[in-house]
């Protein structure tokens, strides 16, 4: 009779619905807010270059619209190559995070090598930015 009735049991327990699986809400996803850049600089600070290479950030042709001003400008240093200052000017939320940055680059550079060293000083100074965004 025991054994009757825990084969019983058994049986129902095999035979019994599974519980079904909570369904878990679809969780919105957002995509990251990205920072807004006016990049203004002289002619021969490679431009375009600095905005084909540096995708991590948002290039805007306005400066009232932008999170942080990226002004370059450059001088000859007496060795005869170029020092580039990079002024980074934080605006709208990033207010007062100012930053001045420099790329000193040698008379026998090459233009890729001194486009590159201005690249690798303008991502950097960006970067910054994004850590102090929480991106």
């Amino acid at each position: 009779m025991i054994a009757a009735l825990i084969l019983c049991t058994l049986v129902a327990v095999q035979n019994a619905p599974a519980q079904a699986p909570v369904a878990k809400a679809p969780v919105a996803q957002t995509a990251p807010v990205r920072i807004q850049v006016f990049l203004d600089c002289p002619s021969g600070c490679f431009a375009d270059y600095l905005r084909e290479e540096i995708t991590f950030v948002d290039f805007v042709r306005d400066r009232v619209n932008a999170d942080v001003h990226a002004l370059v400008s450059t001088s000859a240093t007496g060795a005869g190559g170029n020092e580039y200052t990079v002024s980074l000017i934080g605006s709208r939320g990033l207010q007062g995070t100012d930053r001045t940055l420099r790329a000193v680059t040698r008379p026998d550079d090459s233009e890729d090598m001194k486009r590159r060293h201005l690249l690798n000083t303008v991502r950097v100074g960006l970067l910054h930015y994004l850590a102090h965004d929480g991106v």
